[in-house]
């Protein structure tokens, strides 16, 4: 390739990221193989990029994990650049209705947009409206330990009647159930560098290595085949959920694992980062941000799947403390999650821009 050629190019490329991209409408034949290329690819340059001496290390290893990031950050850098090339019109070939309309940078419709606290930080609370529950069991966790509790590494069971401890009362309570546990995981992830690594691989590149490939870069093109918001928003999910499929691989290769037990757990795996994916790809439609939805997916990797330890009486989990509020807990739960459903509506009650951003980047009516 000769300097002409890179110039070109790179001149190309820097003008429909950050000034102009007329978006093309692909037909569904084209985009679908585009989409699961894309995941494919995403999959496949863990294995690519990192070496096989480093692939055989443990997943937490630090060595391992650096690889990692490393081989995702080359993925989605190539990846941004080229979907330009491939949605985007020349502009010399741009004539008739083509050149019609508003052109937005390539970089603003796959979401990369400044942080607007009112639309990013909704659809964080929006998310939070699951956790009511989590959060109303962790809050009556401090509650029982306030004065009738035995407390180590975080875990809370009552005493036997007659050998109760003096109330501590609520802000003793909070220190030794909240406060010192986050206070020892912090020093932890001071001492232990795979602890620092994995937070970083699982709270920030994770997350947001994700969104911009599987929502800023598939949900556009999905969209702008003529696919309905709401059809974009559950198409989209399976090409997410689809790449998590690998770990079944990996996990039936260690062996540690029964064969049935290993694709249950991939089922439910599958479901729910397609369900989730369906939500983020919704959310990403109506506000067209990568940030609001990277904030979401984030939270949900730190909090992870409920805990419902509180339905049991047994002392085998943190929660079962509160086993006697268990019907306040089921009832936050409930709550929570119609909240969420209503937070979905228009009007003064929604999480979500009264227009959905991405279709109007695209020119396409919802």
């Amino acid at each position: 390739m000769t300097s002409a050629t890179t110039e070109v190019l790179t001149t190309k490329l820097s003008h429909r990221l950050l000034t102009q991209c007329q978006h093309k409408h692909l037909p569904l034949r084209s985009t679908i193989p585009y989409c699961a290329a894309v995941s494919t690819c995403f999959v496949l340059c863990l294995y690519i990029f990192v070496p096989s001496t480093v692939r055989r290390l443990p997943r937490d290893d630090v060595r391992h994990i650096k690889w990692r990031l490393f081989a995702v950050f080359v993925f989605t850098t190539m990846s941004i650049c080229v979907y330009p090339f491939i949605f985007c019109f020349d502009e010399e070939k741009v004539t008739g209705d083509d050149g019609g309309g508003n052109r937005f940078p390539a970089l603003h419709i796959m979401g990369w947009s400044p942080f607007h606290p009112a639309r990013d930080l909704l659809i964080l609370l929006h998310v939070c409206c699951l956790y009511l529950g989590p959060f109303v069991a962790s809050f009556l966790k401090i509650h029982v330990a306030r004065k009738n509790v035995v407390m180590y590494d975080g875990f809370v069971t009552t005493t036997k009647r007659g050998s109760i401890p003096p109330a501590v009362g609520y802000i003793q309570a909070t220190r030794e159930v909240a406060l010192l546990p986050l206070s020892n995981r912090l020093s932890n992830i001071q001492s232990d560098p795979a602890l620092f690594w994995g937070i970083i691989r699982d709270l920030i590149v994770a997350p947001f290595a994700e969104e911009i490939v599987f929502r800023g870069m598939i949900v556009p093109a999905l969209l702008s085949s003529h696919l309905s918001p709401t059809t974009t928003s559950w198409v989209s999910p399976l090409f997410f959920g689809t790449a998590h499929l690998h770990h079944a691989y990996l996990r039936l290769q260690s062996k540690l694992e029964s064969t049935r037990i290993v694709w249950l757990t991939t089922l439910v795996q599958f479901s729910y980062t397609s369900l989730f994916g369906a939500y983020v790809s919704h959310a990403f439609l109506r506000t067209g941000s990568l940030v609001g939805v990277t904030l979401g997916h984030s939270f949900c990797n730190y909090w992870g799947l409920p805990n419902l330890g509180f339905l049991s009486k047994t002392d085998r989990s943190e929660l079962s403390c509160v086993y006697g509020f268990r019907w306040i807990i089921s009832v936050m739960y409930v709550i929570g999650m119609i909240i969420f459903g209503i937070g979905f509506r228009s009007g003064n009650w929604s999480f979500f821009p009264e227009e959905s951003v991405l279709p109007s980047l695209l020119l396409m009516s919802e």
